[in-house]
């Protein structure tokens, strides 16, 4: 049976290779050290198993991954960092696994409710060209962007 991983803390209570599955959906990007998290993902999963995940993506661009990272800490205020396509392939391979997919798709991103909706409403108007680029197509006024989501799945190897 799969777990459906929520708060990475649950992750310490495991003994080691007990799992077969794990899913992760949205958790990644707000934890301060996803290493560790993928650390005791790895040690808790039986050789073979499963660790799935689903997240947010951010541009491979330095100062335009930042900027994203900005604009949803104003309405996710435990926001960490949405990893661009490098880094999710780089600490997944350090943490031992093997990667069997790793896909990428656009949604619609509507800003909810927040006291900063007319912030992030700037921040959309005069977002640098880059930025402009990554989150296309932007309604400012509408406070709609491009939202990119990863979807991955790795194994333990046997």
């Amino acid at each position: 049976m799969p777990l459906q991983l929520e708060n990475h803390n649950t992750l310490g209570t495991l003994n080691d290779a007990t799992l077969d599955q794990i899913i992760i959906n949205g958790l990644m990007s707000h934890l301060t050290d996803t290493f560790t998290t993928l650390q005791d993902c790895y040690r808790v999963l039986q050789p073979g198993g499963i660790l799935d995940i689903q997240d947010g993506l951010n541009s491979n661009h330095k100062r335009t991954a930042q900027y994203i990272d900005t604009i949803y800490r104003m309405f996710t205020p435990s926001h960490k960092h949405f990893a661009a396509d490098y880094e999710w392939r780089g600490v997944l391979l350090d943490a031992g696994f093997e990667i069997i997919t790793f896909q990428t798709k656009k949604k619609i991103q509507i800003v909810p409710e927040t006291p900063h909706r007319e912030k992030i409403r700037i921040l959309l108007q005069q977002a640098p060209e880059r930025v402009s680029q990554f989150l296309s197509p932007i309604d400012a006024n509408q406070l709609t962007f491009t939202y990119r989501e990863v979807q991955i799945s790795v194994k333990k190897p046997e």
